[in-house]
């Protein structure tokens, strides 16, 4: 019952961060995306831990699905920003970029994908002459550390269970 919500919250998530990113001034279609991908994944984890065969097939399935969602949403978010007319000299803006925010808060659900959000974000904050390189640089340090630990751990785990004496009976 748990991996049918997950699933059908991923979905919808999915589907309103697709609706919401023809709106070039919302960074909410990246946020929702974001999310969906992190529910998604839950339930794949969820269905696959509980040993629900078809469930999980759905939930990978789904989970891809919000990931090319949320790759729609920050080309289609990229495009409206690089479609803008320039200024004509660059100014410091008031305003923090939308993206530099989403990729700190998604970096910690997905490092990855926070650490593209924080390259794109970093790009768009230099030629837009917003505010928010620190949390775009705070994503893509961050996300890439979280990407070091996890193969070095990957790695060290595997070394482990490769010199763990193996018991036959």
């Amino acid at each position: 019952m748990l991996t049918i919500l997950l699933v059908t919250v991923a979905v919808v998530l999915a589907v309103v961060s697709l609706i919401t990113s023809r709106r070039p001034s919302s960074p909410a279609s990246i946020i929702t995306g974001a999310i969906s991908v992190f529910i998604g994944l839950l339930s794949v984890a969820y269905s696959f831990v509980t040993g629900q065969g078809i469930f999980w097939i759905i939930s990978a399935l789904v989970f891809l699905l919000t990931v090319v969602a949320l790759i729609v949403s920050i080309i289609a978010k990229t495009r409206s920003v690089a479609n803008a007319t320039p200024p004509t000299a660059i100014t410091q803006s008031s305003q923090t970029n939308g993206l530099a925010l989403a990729s700190v808060i998604v970096v910690w659900f997905g490092a990855v994908v926070g650490v593209i959000l924080g390259h794109i974000a970093l790009s768009q904050v230099k030629r837009s002459g917003e505010q928010g390189r620190g949390l775009a640089l705070t994503a893509v340090i961050a996300g890439w550390t979280l990407i070091g630990v996890s193969i070095l751990t990957g790695v060290i785990l595997i070394l482990l269970s490769l010199s763990a004496p193996s018991y036959r009976y």
